[in-house]
C-alpha cells in the first residue's frame, strides 16, 4: 500500500514498510487518497492521532464533528466512540501529545460518553453498529470499562436488536467475539 501510494515514507524508513501514524506526509497522503475516492468518510479516533496533538486538532484534521458521534448511512445508525483516555490519580484525562506512552491504564469511555451512548443507542430507530478503535469485544487492548457497554448491549437488546455489531482496530490481530 505505502509503496504504491506513499513510496517516499517507505524510503524515509530505510526500506522498512512502517506506517508512523502520526507522520503528516503520510496522513496527507492518505486523505487524498480517501477524497479521490469519492466516498464519504468518517472516522474514529486512534491512539496515534493524537501523537502531536490534541484531540480538538485531530478531529478537525478528519473532519470530524466531535471526538464522538454518530451517522445514519444505509438504514443502520454507525456509533463512532472515543476510547482515546487515561486513568490518573485525579480522573479520566485525554490522550494528547502522546503522553499516553508508557502507560497501563488507558481506553475508557468516560461517564458522560456512556451517557451520551445509551440515549442514541436507545432513541435510535435503526439498529446501531458500535465503533471504536480500542477494542469492546475482549481482552487484547481493550477499553478497560468494556463490561458496561457489554451491560449497555444488554439492555439495548432486551426487546429489539438495537445493536446488532461493533468494530474496533486497535489489537492488529484478527478474531470474533
Amino acid at each position: 500500500f505505502l509503496a504504491k501510494h506513499a513510496p517516499e515514507s517507505i524510503q524515509k524508513r530505510e526500506g522498512a514498510g512502517w506506517f508512523v501514524c502520526d507522520r503528516d506526509d503520510e496522513k496527507t497522503v492518505i486523505r487524498q487518497m480517501l477524497a479521490d475516492s469519492g466516498l464519504k468518510l468518517y472516522s474514529v479516533l486512534g491512539n496515534h492521532d493524537m501523537d502531536s496533538c490534541n484531540k480538538e486538532t485531530a478531529c478537525a484534521y478528519w473532519n470530524m464533528p466531535a471526538s464522538y458521534y454518530s451517522f445514519v448511512e444505509g438504514g443502520v445508525r454507525f456509533v463512532a466512540l472515543d476510547s482515546q483516555y487515561i486513568r490518573t490519580q485525579e480522573g479520566i484525562i485525554d490522550f494528547a501529545y502522546c503522553n499516553y506512552a508508557g502507560k497501563s491504564d488507558i481506553h475508557f469511555f468516560p461517564e458522560p460518553e456512556m451517557q451520551w451512548l445509551e440515549e442514541t443507542v436507545m432513541a435510535s430507530e435503526q439498529p446501531c453498529i458500535l465503533l471504536s478503535h480500542a477494542a469492546i469485544g475482549d481482552e487484547i487492548l481493550h477499553v478497560r470499562n468494556n463490561e458496561r457497554v457489554w451491560e449497555l448491549i444488554a439492555r439495548a437488546n432486551q426487546d429489539r436488536r438495537r445493536v446488532i455489531a461493533a468494530f474496533n482496530g486497535h489489537n492488529h490481530v484478527d478474531g470474533l467475539t
